[in-house]
């Protein structure tokens, strides 16, 4: 049922999405439903909260400190914008359709924001060791920021990206996350 929900939830927001047609996309009764969930709210918060577990997992993994001294994190960050590709349509719900879409997904989008940022300030430490500890967290965050806008455009095609192209499009986000980098 959460499958059938993401699937629905990326087609547009939660709001225009019935509940009936959750279940009949689940392949179950509405009541077969509302047993197991109490609200669509309820199942988008778990579709939504296991991505922003996954999604958390791929940076860790991504960017492991284990790999090296330093990291190229312009190229990783775009590689983590392009692998959202095979996690559609929870990234596209995740990242365009749900947004202000309920407090409690807002909370878990925050939740996932306050798990990525020390994962991303290590690795910018890591790429630029100049960086102060509190440098590298800003650098973090503000790193975070340009993922969320980059795959913004990213799942939505949108004129930005068909403007640049894929390549030009990725090329961009890598140039702007190793200018954060170097302070410029």
């Amino acid at each position: 049922m959460i499958r059938a929900g993401m699937e629905l939830f990326a087609t547009g927001t939660p709001d225009e999405i019935p509940v009936a047609d959750i279940a009949r996309s689940a392949g179950v009764t509405t009541a077969a439903l509302y047993y197991h969930f109490k609200s669509k709210e309820q199942i988008l918060l778990e579709g939504f909260r296991a991505f922003g577990t996954r999604l958390v997992e791929r940076f860790a993994a991504e960017l492991d400190p284990t790999t090296g001294p330093a990291i190229d994190l312009g190229p990783a960050i775009a590689r983590l914008v392009v692998w959202l590709d095979e996690c559609d349509p929870d990234a596209t719900v995740f990242f365009v359709s749900s947004v202000a879409a309920h407090h409690e997904v807002e909370e878990a989008r925050r939740a996932t924001r306050h798990q990525l940022v020390p994962i991303l300030g290590a690795a910018a430490a890591r790429a630029n060791a100049e960086l102060s500890p509190a440098r590298s967290l800003i650098v973090g965050a503000s790193v975070l920021g340009v993922y969320e806008t980059a795959v913004t455009s990213w799942i939505e095609r949108d004129e930005i990206y068909r403007g640049l192209g894929r390549r030009g499009f990725l090329a961009e986000v890598e140039h702007l996350v190793e200018r954060m980098l170097r302070g410029g």
